[in-house]
């Protein structure tokens, strides 16, 4: 009898020691489960601003465009083109001269603009589709 109250005892020791092997588990993943929400909320945080920066990016570009169609007219002296920009060059021209005159393109790689002389007056434009 002793020994089966021994035995007793010894079992329900062990069982108690699982029991709490089983709870640090737990806790442990738990703790993991918890970081890795914290890490996906930041996640979705940081997807969340870069979108707003996109939207507030496409509507100052939208606005510059608009402002330049306003402002730019064909026929214009090239020169109106260079001070709108305030200053800046284009990124690179090609130019051309014949019997016809002397055709130049102007890009803007920056703003994805092309802007069309010919004998130093504005003919057209054209703007690249906004990027996603």
């Amino acid at each position: 009898m002793k020994n089966l109250k021994t035995m007793a005892l010894i079992v329900l020791l062990l069982a108690g020691c699982g029991t709490t092997t089983t709870n640090a588990a737990f806790g442990q993943k738990a703790k993991a489960a918890e970081a890795a929400k914290v890490e996906a909320a930041a996640a979705k945080a940081k997807d969340v601003a870069n979108a707003a920066a996109r939207v507030e990016a496409r509507a100052a570009e939208a606005k510059l465009r608009k402002s330049f169609d306003t402002y730019i007219k064909v026929g214009m002296p090239s020169e109106f083109v260079t001070k709108w920009m305030s200053g800046h060059k284009p990124t690179r021209i090609t130019s051309s001269v014949g019997s016809f005159g002397r055709h130049e393109q102007w890009v803007y790689e920056f703003l994805d603009l092309y802007v069309y002389v010919v004998n130093g007056k504005v003919s057209s434009w054209t703007w690249l589709p906004m990027r996603e």
